[in-house]
């Protein structure tokens, strides 16, 4: 590939305004919505991921940015380099649904696609950070004095001499055992090597510089069929559980790669980015929050010395006619008598009553004396909180000027700035 791509850059939830782009990358699918404005009566398509498509010619690469990321203008506008900080970045945060210690295989299960299959490359180089290459126990006999004597060798294959009356044999053979390699340790180095070369200048992947110099075995790529069928015979000859999750996972990798994926762009999509944002966001209140001054979230300029204190919230049994019903906040933090409930959206923009938030801040907050009430949505611009919900309690609503009444239920709408806090998140 080479040192110079042309990236192009779309973004999530907003129109694809050169539709050429769809045909160079062959968007489809859950790639792109199409989208009616009933004003206009126009309809356009919209993208609806976060990731990278890296076109056939190897010169080209697609980015579809999070959503209030960066001003498309800006991001174009930016020097090579500089756009390849930001690929980076945005994949780093990706590919933190692969980290077991943030997500579950079921919560990323059907996030995270492609025709590509990263899930599968870091768990095999899970394995490989913690056992190191793959390899067999080979038991081997040979001629020799040092070493463990193999003895039913030694009788049956040794010559018997009488010296001074003695039965000597010779020569005397020796148990040896070796690790060796074999087509599952190949086929380890040949996903880690070639997952570098496809996507190592753009994604932050893990270190490869031990088996680096083993190259690539151009095998894989044109005897992949018959490879996968001698693998799927070792199936039956593997033991430990850790060494048949390894084995599964190079087939799944090669028969990925099978597929015809090496013909095609190269993709790495998160369909679902809502995940990475809760998350990402959850890390930066635990870093930063101080608490509500003046109406505004106030954070502070370096990280909290402490321990984590915001958590996702689980309750039950709220509801006596649906006991089966959960309240999930997103970010729950009580401190004495004060209750911070604070709920991550992965929007644009927010327009309307967000009623979930509402129902929390009535039934939550009627056990403490102060509640905080605010949704976190991503930001291009600096990070800042405005008024967004302000109802007074003896609100009439037959009276459309409401109510100079100071007490009621206010929820706050935080705009968190969205690079700060995907750094934060992979920092």
């Amino acid at each position: 590939m080479n040192n110079f791509l042309n990236i192009e850059a779309i973004q999530d939830g907003l129109e694809i305004e050169d539709q050429d782009v769809i045909k160079r990358y062959a968007l489809s699918g859950r790639d792109v919505q199409d989208k009616y404005d009933r004003e206009t009566g126009r309809t356009y398509p919209v993208a609806k991921f976060v990731g990278i498509v890296a076109g056939l010619s190897g010169t080209d690469l697609l980015i579809s940015l999070p959503k209030n990321y960066m001003n498309l203008e800006d991001f174009r506008k930016l020097d090579y380099h500089e756009k390849i900080r930001h690929v980076r970045l945005i994949m780093a945060n990706v590919c933190r649904k692969f980290d077991s210690q943030w997500y579950t295989r079921f919560d990323r299960h059907e996030d995270t696609e492609g025709n590509f299959a990263m899930d599968a490359f870091y768990r095999i180089y899970d394995y490989y950070r913690r056992y190191d290459l793959y390899k067999v126990n080979k038991r081997t006999i040979k001629p020799g004095y040092y070493g463990k004597v193999a003895w039913k060798d030694t009788m049956n294959r040794a010559s018997k001499v009488i010296d001074h009356g003695n039965l000597v044999l010779l020569p005397m053979y020796i148990k040896e055992k070796q690790q060796v390699e074999n087509l599952i340790t190949e086929s380890m180095i040949f996903a880690i090597n070639y997952t570098e070369l496809l996507f190592g200048q753009f994604i932050d992947l893990p270190d490869n510089s031990k088996i680096a110099g083993r190259g690539i075995d151009a095998r894989f790529l044109n005897n992949t069929k018959e490879i996968l069928n001698f693998l799927y015979q070792f199936r039956n000859t593997i033991y430990k559980d850790i060494d048949k999750e390894l084995l599964n996972d190079i087939i799944v990798f090669l028969e990925k790669l099978n597929a015809g994926s090496r013909d095609k762009q190269h993709a790495v999509k998160d369909y679902s980015f809502s995940s990475v944002w809760e998350k990402a966001v959850e890390k930066y209140l635990n870093d930063y929050f101080v608490g509500m001054k003046d109406g505004k979230l106030e954070y502070s300029e370096g990280k909290n010395a402490g321990k984590k204190r915001f958590g996702k919230q689980v309750n039950r049994g709220y509801n006596r006619a649906r006991p089966e019903w959960s309240m999930q906040p997103d970010h729950y933090y009580k401190d004495g008598n004060t209750l911070y409930i604070f709920d991550s959206k992965y929007y644009n923009d927010v327009t309307d009553l967000n009623h979930k938030q509402f129902v929390y801040h009535v039934l939550y907050g009627r056990k403490v004396k102060v509640t905080y009430d605010a949704l976190i949505i991503p930001s291009s611009g600096k990070t800042d909180t405005e008024l967004y919900v302000d109802i007074p309690y003896d609100w009439d609503c037959s009276d459309e000027s409401g109510s100079d009444d100071d007490g009621g239920i206010v929820i706050y709408l935080n705009r968190l700035n969205t690079i700060d806090v995907l750094k934060n998140f992979i920092g």
